[in-house]
């Protein structure tokens, strides 16, 4: 004859269980995580490169086809009387500062005329 167990063969350890709702939690934790919005400050950050791209592009365009390029920045100007940046084929920039604006929140990038890269106006 067969003695019964001490130990039940049905439902799940204290163990298991609590593995399952980390499991859950960790989940929860990257979905909220994913579904939350940028910060405005990511935002500008990511249009800061986007302008630097475009700026990049242009300055290649005019070394290769030993030309000035005008670009104009439109409502992206500080100064809405100089609105154009000049990239000559040496690779130099010439323009006004460009202000970035999301929720508040301003970035002003200063073009380096030297180099035709965009800083932040405090870094100077």
């Amino acid at each position: 004859m067969k003695l019964p167990s001490s130990r039940s063969t049905g439902g799940f350890t204290l163990f298991e269980a609590l593995i399952v709702l980390a499991i859950i939690g960790l989940i929860t934790t990257i979905a909220a995580a994913s579904l939350r919005r940028p910060t405005p400050e990511l935002r500008l950050q990511r249009a800061a490169a986007d302008l630097r791209s475009q700026i990049a592009d242009l300055r290649y365009r005019a070394a290769l086809e030993r030309r000035q390029i005008a670009y104009d920045l439109e409502s992206l100007s500080c100064d809405p009387e100089r609105t154009i940046i000049y990239l000559a084929p040496d690779g130099t920039m010439h323009g006004p500062d460009v202000c970035l604006l999301d929720d508040g929140v301003a970035l002003r990038l200063r073009p380096l005329t030297l180099t035709g890269e965009f800083i932040p106006a405090e870094a100077e």
